[in-house]
């Protein structure tokens, strides 16, 4: 309604007719009928089952029976296509009346401030979202029988998104990207800067950071992840550190941790999130254009009564430094790989 029938419409009168449709939204349309059939079929069994207690998980079951062969192959389809309709996207910004066009969609109050991407992405993200659903049912079930129901539904779900991870690559990559953003909350501007006076009828609108899913990009690649300490003078911060290929963040594990059966597969291999670890963001992002790393030669480092340390410096878009940070790694072998990673 925003985005797609617009440019229909503009097409039908003779505009933007170089753009082609199909390179932006795929079968996007294919895409919105499976899903609005799944929810139908779920709400009917669940209405169809109100005679007895919801507490049966029959309904849950018979909505997922054909989750592989109905469900999977459109997304396939689509997934299939994704990657070439970032690139496509990318190339047709160089036309002034699309990307004029583009801007004027997304001022739509329906947006709500997310732009075309987050909107072609959102497809992907549910995909990977079918198999916490029903985690989460299968927590809240308490007969054993019906429990075992679910739990076998939640298998079958996901070998069907094993053969579709099989069929498009890079979609276990993305997975990790999502469970990555789903471990990780971003507090309040005013939390991360507690020294700003800030009146209190400002803090409603500041509350929330407008790229809470910043990291759940298909294009991002996390390059190097691990436990680094903050040095300060009258402190230490142990924190965990992600390096990806355009950014590096910094976040502080937080005190609530998930049970391990709720832990993604993808984070089982991180030292730190492998156990069900959350983590909070410490420092805002830094582009990697943003900043220098020196060496801390040993000696010096031991004068300050750290080891295996390095700093960061941290530019603006003037070239000016506008912060300083010591940062102390586990090991002289793990210090060594952060400098390489960060100077490559």
């Amino acid at each position: 309604q925003v985005f797609m029938e617009p440019l229909q419409e503009l097409q039908c009168e003779g505009y933007l007719l170089s753009v082609d449709l199909r390179s932006i939204f795929a079968n996007l349309e294919e895409l919105c009928k499976v899903s609005m059939n799944f929810c139908h079929t779920l709400l009917n069994v669940v209405e169809a089952s109100r005679s007895e207690k919801f507490s049966s998980a029959n309904a849950i079951v018979q909505a997922f029976e054909k989750f592989g062969s109905v469900m999977c192959p459109p997304y396939q389809r689509y997934c299939t296509s994704y990657g070439n309709s970032i690139t496509y996207r990318e190339e047709v910004k160089s036309n002034e009346d699309y990307a004029a066009f583009i801007k004027w969609c997304e001022r739509n109050p329906k947006c709500q401030r997310l732009k075309l991407t987050d909107f072609l992405v959102a497809p992907i993200q549910r995909l990977v979202k079918y198999p916490l659903l029903l985690q989460k049912i299968a927590q809240y079930t308490a007969e054993p029988n019906q429990s075992s129901s679910i739990e076998n539904t939640l298998h079958e779900v996901q070998e069907s998104l094993q053969a579709l991870e099989g069929k498009v690559s890079w979609l276990s990559h993305f997975q990790l990207m999502q469970d990555l953003q789903n471990s990780i909350s971003w507090p309040a501007v005013y939390d991360l800067d507690t020294k700003t006076a800030l009146p209190e009828s400002l803090r409603h609108a500041l509350a929330q950071q407008p790229c809470r899913n910043l990291i759940g990009s298909p294009r991002r690649q996390l390059v190097l992840d691990g436990t680094l300490t903050v040095v300060e003078s009258n402190r230490t911060t142990d924190i965990y550190a992600l390096l990806f290929d355009d950014m590096l963040l910094f976040t502080k594990p937080k005190k609530g941790k998930r049970k391990s059966s709720e832990v993604p597969s993808s984070l089982k291999r991180h030292s730190v999130l492998k156990d069900g670890t959350l983590l909070s963001v410490f420092r805002q992002p830094v582009a990697l254009d943003r900043f220098m790393v020196y060496d801390v030669e040993a000696d010096q480092a031991s004068s300050l009564g750290i080891k295996n340390a390095f700093v960061l410096v941290q530019e603006n878009r003037f070239q000016q430094m506008t912060s300083v940070t010591m940062l102390q790694a586990s090991s002289e072998e793990s210090k060594r790989n952060w400098l390489t990673q960060l100077a490559s």
